[in-house]
């Protein structure tokens, strides 16, 4: 009819695969890789604040609480070293 061959049109269908597959994978990794950074970002707050609570002054800028619970600096409406 067309003049393709079954073979044309069996190269044809595994190349479509191919790049939906290839595609597929592509956006799957920028949602994993946007996906870590929230989370490192999350973390590193946290981590940022088990250590002001640890040491007991602020890892960033050193400020201590002397005499009272460090609530780390930080956690306050955002100020630091008020």
């Amino acid at each position: 009819m067309w003049g393709f061959g079954i073979l044309s049109v069996v190269c044809l269908g595994m190349a479509f695969f191919m790049f939906t597959i290839a595609f597929a994978y592509g956006l799957g990794r920028r949602r994993g890789k946007r996906e870590g950074v929230d989370e490192g970002l999350a973390l590193a707050a946290i981590g940022l604040r088990e250590t002001a609570l640890q040491v007991g002054s602020c890892p960033i800028c050193g400020y201590s609480a002397k005499g009272s619970r460090n609530d780390s600096c930080h956690s306050r409406a955002g100020i630091c070293c008020d």
